[in-house]
């Protein structure tokens, strides 16, 4: 959908100003802790509702440790709406203890790795881009789990953050 030109005098609905000039935002405010499982879950923080048929900006940023290198790791994917497809690149450290900057493309159920260097350790990883939703509206929500099962957990921290600006 193309961004609406307004004229002058037009009053904005709530519905302008809400789908056209509000970001949408979501942040940890308690850490989320990953232990001992290779399963993804849904983060109970990091989720934003997309609109049908709408194009965004898109930038995630995670604060996170967990075990050394290879032990544990983090893993994410996305649940999104049916129909969505996204591009974003890449920055951060990589589960094969790289420094890694690349373009990517989220699908549902395609997984990817950050690495971790022992607990303790901080890393971040950024992923910005774009998010393009088709006809069904829903919720973009990161999942996470180990890369690797481990006792040590892995840890997104309080200031991970998501955010949509809607561009189209």
């Amino acid at each position: 959908m193309a961004t609406p030109t307004w004229s002058v005098g037009q009053v904005l609905t709530a519905s302008d100003v809400n789908t056209w000039f509000v970001d949408r935002a979501a942040y940890t405010t308690v850490a989320e802790h990953y232990t001992s499982s290779t399963a993804l879950g849904n983060s109970a923080s990091l989720f934003l509702a997309a609109d049908a048929n709408a194009l965004y900006a898109w930038e995630m940023y995670l604060l996170y440790e967990g075990g050394t290198l290879g032990a544990s790791d983090l893993r994410f994917n996305f649940a999104v709406p049916s129909g969505t497809t996204a591009a974003f690149q890449f920055l951060g450290y990589n589960a094969a203890g790289n420094d890694e900057t690349r373009l990517g493309f989220i699908l549902p159920g395609t997984d990817n790795f950050g690495g971790t260097e022992g607990a303790g350790n901080l890393r971040s990883l950024t992923l910005s881009g774009t998010v393009d939703t088709a006809a069904t509206s829903g919720t973009f929500q990161a999942r996470f789990a180990q890369q690797a099962s481990s006792a040590t957990s892995t840890i997104i921290h309080v200031g991970s953050y998501m955010t949509f600006e809607r561009i189209g």
